[in-house]
């Protein structure tokens, strides 16, 4: 039989007039979503209230986070243990005309930045990163390839987001696993470019499609061979669909 507890007492080390929230349980977890998802209502929320975002734990080892809100000219604070008197909570979600108005100007902000090149392709590496292992045991190989084709490779665990945003920037393509990482290629690929996405075969995750329509781009997918250990996707079956889609 439990016993009964008395409430644990949190311990209130500021107060906050007024609030306006950024931040899901979905982008607490995924990067991608924190970087498309919550900048974009950041710009929603900054005409109701100062931005707020909840703390998280989880976000301690991203590297590009303040990085790429100094180059998108958002700021927003951190909550931490606070009395708030009222608040703001955006049920942000809907692929509407206002949310791809502020899509816009994120993108245009980045773009603006200097680029290394325009028209190209631009393969991601993924590798051993993400808070979930999808491992393409060849990408190695298919990088090589790519790179022998003009492809930039990009390696967002290794490059800083500046040098991210330079080398993807204007880009006609973006290839990479299905993932968080696609999200930089989301808000840096040229005007009506093209996202091109690596499904592992025990999963199938459409979400960046809903994003390449709103915004007027267009959106393929090959699906690799294996399972849950790793996958492996043949060079010909990527750049027969780089054919459809660009």
């Amino acid at each position: 039989m439990l016993r009964d507890r008395p409430p644990l007492a949190a311990v209130i080390d500021h107060e906050i007039d007024q609030a306006a929230f950024v931040g899901t349980p979905v982008s607490d977890v995924y990067f991608g979503h924190y970087l498309v998802d919550d900048s974009a209502t950041a710009l929603l929320a900054r005409d109701f209230a100062p931005i707020y975002r909840p703390f998280s734990y989880r976000h301690a080892n991203w590297n590009h986070p303040l990085a790429y809100r100094q180059m998108m000219g958002i700021d927003w604070k951190t909550t931490g243990n606070a009395r708030i008197k009222d608040a703001w909570v955006f049920r942000d979600v809907g692929m509407t005309q206002n949310r791809r108005k502020r899509l816009d100007a994120l993108r245009e902000r980045l773009q603006a930045r200097p680029s290394a090149r325009s028209g190209h392709g631009v393969f991601l590496i993924r590798g051993e990163t993400g808070s979930q292992p999808r491992l393409l045991r060849n990408e190695a190989v298919i990088a090589e390839a790519l790179a022998g084709r003009g492809f930039e490779i990009v390696d967002p665990a290794k490059e800083t987001a500046d040098d991210i945003v330079r080398k993807l920037s204007g880009a006609r393509i973006a290839i990479g696993v299905e993932g968080s990482s696609l999200g930089h290629a989301l808000l840096t690929l040229a005007d009506q470019g093209a996202l091109l996405t690596i499904q592992p075969p025990y999963r199938f995750n459409n979400v960046w499609k809903d994003f390449t329509d709103l915004l007027g781009m267009r959106y393929g997918f090959v699906v690799a061979n294996g399972d849950q250990d790793g996958f492996d996707i043949g060079l010909d079956d990527i750049l027969r669909t780089v054919d459809l889609v660009a």
